[in-house]
């Protein structure tokens, strides 16, 4: 959510313009005469800074809960380790999720809406398209690879495919059409893409990669050498004459 600056003594925000002269009926005075009063903008106010307060506290849930996730694994985590982890009580926590599973779901939910956002921007940027395309794949390899310790890195996709099987869906479709769609925009430079081999079927294949790549018990470095190589030979083989 995007919050606009307030200036003093008016509100930004076109609710607040509008509400704060509406005039209210109240009931009738002891003389019989119906008195009229302006909403309260104070509460508005208050209101709204309450939800910008309960959208920070979730925040802080779901940064928590990621790490705690990916240090544990699903099936090690409870909402008391949860609760721990975000400082919150675990009746707190219980009033923003119904359970383990919830937070979960939202946890993957909140992070593909941010893979798959970086991957658009990465295939959108200028530069060789080696780099942009293993800007668009790193993110996915990141997702995983990049905030799950790596003993739990394949426990912990097998449990998402359980938890949150339909986001995963979701997602891989965004990321083919976005992997897919910078491949055919480069059909000039790929001279085989178009001609022998399909932009959707090279985009599966290489999140297929990909997704191997994130699940291997290896570090950062390691990870981002195969992922580079497997660019490169991609590229280079796509563009034979």
């Amino acid at each position: 959510m995007r919050i606009g600056k307030e200036r003093a003594g008016k509100s930004d925000f076109p609710a607040f313009r509008s509400l704060s002269a509406v005039r209210v009926p109240h009931r009738p005075s002891r003389s019989g005469e119906m008195t009229i009063h302006r909403f309260d903008t104070l509460t508005l106010r208050t209101d709204y800074v309450s939800m910008l307060d309960a959208e920070a506290r979730q925040r802080q849930i779901l940064a928590a809960a990621l790490r705690t996730f990916g240090r544990y694994g699903f099936r090690r985590t409870s909402m008391a380790l949860l609760a721990e982890a975000a400082d919150l009580s675990r009746p707190s926590l219980y009033q923003h999720f119904r359970g383990k599973e919830d937070v979960f779901r939202a946890v993957t939910a909140d992070l593909i809406d941010g893979m798959t956002e970086a991957a658009e921007r990465a295939a959108r940027a200028e530069g060789p398209l080696e780099e942009r395309l293993f800007g668009v794949l790193s993110v996915k390899a990141c997702a995983l690879g990049g905030t799950v310790d790596p003993p739990l890195r394949a426990e912990i996709l097998r449990d998402a495919e359980r938890v949150a099987g339909d986001l995963l869906v979701s997602c891989h479709r965004r990321m083919l059409t976005t992997t897919s769609g910078l491949l055919r925009s480069a059909s000039d430079e790929l001279r085989l893409i178009g001609e022998e081999f399909d932009a959707e079927e090279v985009a599966a294949l290489l999140l297929a990669a990909v997704l191997g790549i994130s699940q291997e018990p290896s570090d950062a470095e390691v990870m981002e050498r195969r992922l580079r190589d497997l660019v490169r030979l991609t590229v280079r083989g796509l563009r034979a004459a």
